[in-house]
């Protein structure tokens, strides 16, 4: 009696997922009967989500009390149910799978990283810290939202509520491995004694806020809108570039993971908006004349040597950058060619908003140039990185 007393937290944990599954097949089952959600489901959802906490009250009372193990299972199932949840949800269409996916792909990500690290001797993500657990919350929120009865403004409400959750949800996850990679060396976070530190959180907000973008250009969620409000976060995400640097020079927290993660970043806000106008411009990237072939063998050069220049930078610093102890910042001709791609970025972002003026065919023009300096620049920046890595290495 003593030991199921002792698991009680242990079994609820345990139940959620499958309270869950249940829950969920039942939704399957009013959506294949097209029968509106009744306000009974979203009430059982956050019944369910209860639980977490109810779990919690229970492991630390006197008279359950707790087992070793039990922090595990309670973090675990509360993934394993969220999952389940958010990946219905999703394939119903009552939330973007887009922020679905990325979301799932976070925690099963962040869960592995955890076990890994869970074996080094004094690991710093063995408990979540405050980005997770508010990344939870808003996922119980999130979801609560998708399973009430159509409301005015629910979908811009579950929209927003997306946009939030998956930013708390990459910064977090990239947190939990920030942490656990510092755990296996301490020169990632040297100088901070083991902070994130608050350069490298606007690192990784600007991460997080530029994966928005792609899916406000291929989703147009805000209708005629959508545009303007993309390249407005295209330019705070951007902006905040300059921004961490200087928060690292002035607050003296320079560190090998900063390093890292400016470039990243960099790649990151690139990608999935150039994803995105590739999409919202149906393929073209408002190119004129894309049809003559000498425009499009320098369309394809361009896209060609970034991508190569990228791919070979992230499979080169997975295979050998913890060989470089103190990091290695970007060189004036990665600045350069990052200046390149912005106004690239910028010019496209301007055209799609005014491409039925003249305006916009200029636009396209300095789009189209700015690609080409681009490319160009990748060349010449692995020139320069590989003899900086000599002189380093």
């Amino acid at each position: 009696m003593n030991r199921l007393r002792k698991n009680t937290a242990n079994i609820l944990s345990i139940s959620r997922p499958f309270l869950t599954a249940a829950l969920m097949a039942f939704v399957i089952y009013l959506r294949h009967t097209d029968t509106a959600f009744p306000l009974w489901v979203a009430i059982a959802w956050a019944l369910i989500a209860f639980t977490d906490a109810l779990d919690g009250l229970i492991a630390r009372s006197r008279w359950f009390g707790n087992t070793p193990s039990g922090a595990t299972i309670d973090e675990r199932m509360d993934k394993v149910a969220i999952i389940i949840a958010l990946l219905v949800l999703g394939f119903l269409g009552q939330i973007s799978l887009y922020f679905v996916l990325i979301m799932v792909g976070r925690d099963i990500a962040a869960t592995v990283i955890r076990h890994r690290a869970a074996k080094l001797p004094k690991s710093p993500v063995r408990s979540a810290k405050f980005p997770g657990k508010a990344k939870t919350v808003l996922q119980c929120i999130l979801i609560f939202a998708a399973l009430l009865p159509t409301f005015s403004g629910q979908a811009l409400t579950i929209l927003l509520l997306s946009i939030i959750t998956m930013i708390f949800s990459v910064a977090s996850g990239m947190q939990i491995l920030i942490l656990a990679m510092n755990a296996s060396n301490p020169k990632w976070l040297e100088g901070t004694q083991g902070r994130i530190g608050l350069p490298n959180w606007v690192s990784l907000a600007r991460m997080a806020l530029a994966l928005v973008i792609p899916y406000i250009y291929a989703a147009q969620p805000f209708g005629s809108h959508s545009n303007f409000i993309a390249i407005v976060i295209l330019i705070t995400a951007i902006s905040t570039d300059a921004l961490d640097g200087w928060l690292a020079r002035s607050r003296n927290e320079m560190t090998k993971v900063g390093k890292a993660l400016d470039p990243l970043c960099d790649k990151i806000i690139f990608y999935p908006t150039a994803i995105g106008m590739f999409l919202a411009s149906d393929a073209t990237l408002l190119v004129p004349n894309f049809d003559v072939i000498v425009v499009q063998i320098i369309v394809y050069f361009s896209i060609f040597s970034i991508i190569i220049r990228d791919i070979g930078f992230v499979v080169w610093f997975a295979l050998h950058g913890s060989k470089i102890t103190t990091g290695m910042s970007a060189s004036g001709w990665d600045k350069f060619r990052f200046i390149t791609m912005c106004t690239w970025l910028a010019a496209m972002a301007l055209a799609l908003v005014t491409q039925e003026i003249p305006f916009g065919t200029y636009m396209a023009w300095t789009a189209f140039g700015a690609s080409f300096l681009t490319g160009v620049l990748s060349w010449v920046t692995v020139g320069v990185s590989i003899e900086r890595i000599k002189s380093v290495s």
